[in-house]
């Protein structure tokens, strides 16, 4: 079976998960790999995070993320900082996880 590659707009993003506006047909607990271009201090990086549909509605998916690199996590950190301004309440969200 191929993969099937979907555009997407992220809607929402955290440590855990992220909302994403997509057309097409999945099931809860399908798994699912999201694609990128992330930027750090060294420059552009493809990033490529596995998970699996957590929810869905009329507007799209929740995708729950599975273990990711520290590369990867430092994106994603770095993303979520930007959009709620406080890099500690990260740290908070994941220890919380945990």
């Amino acid at each position: 079976m191929g993969k099937e590659r979907l555009p997407v707009i992220i809607k929402n993003i955290s440590i855990k998960g992220v909302f994403l506006a997509v057309k097409g047909i999945f099931e809860a607990g399908q798994p699912v790999v999201l694609e990128f271009k992330g930027y750090h201090p060294e420059g552009e990086e493809l990033v490529e995070i596995s998970g699996a549909v957590k929810h869905l509605d009329i507007d799209g998916i929740g995708m729950k993320f599975d273990s990711m690199d520290l590369e990867t996590f430092d994106i994603i950190k770095n993303i979520v900082s930007y959009q709620i301004g406080d890099a500690d309440k990260i740290l908070d969200e994941l220890y919380k996880s945990l």
